[in-house]
């Protein structure tokens, strides 16, 4: 499964409460920087190909996200310095999280953010008003 989204405002995940806590789920609306005139090319970019113990594991999912990544850094308004990949075992919830709130911090309402995940997906019981 390979899905791509893009926002032009960042949203920035809950954070958790301490160090220790893992951030929720929900996505709250945060106060976006004032636009600059410039616009930056920022991405977050998932694939998942391995899925330790357990029959899942998909052939091309991890290659997807360097052949973004690559496709990316052939248009030159993008710059590797701007792009966070991760791979596998680093696309956890908390690698995630920490990928969204370096864009997050960085990002400002002219920006342009790239989302990309290649790799299963899973259905979730709805939680109003969040969904």
């Amino acid at each position: 499964m390979l899905a791509a989204v893009s926002w032009t405002a960042p949203r920035l995940v809950a954070g958790p409460e301490s160090k220790d806590e893992e951030p929720n789920a929900y996505l709250e609306d945060v106060n976006v920087r004032a636009a600059d005139g410039i616009t930056t090319y920022w991405a977050i970019i998932c694939g998942v190909a391995d899925y330790p113990g357990t029959r899942n594991d998909l052939e091309y999912a991890a290659d997807d996200a360097t052949q973004i990544y690559n496709a990316l850094l052939a248009d030159p308004r993008w710059n590797s310095s701007r792009i966070w990949i991760l791979k596998d075992g680093q696309v956890t919830r908390n690698g995630v999280y920490q990928a969204i709130q370096a864009v997050a911090a960085r990002a400002d309402a002219d920006d342009i953010c790239l989302f990309s995940f290649s790799g299963h997906g899973t259905m979730g019981f709805d939680v109003y008003p969040y969904d």
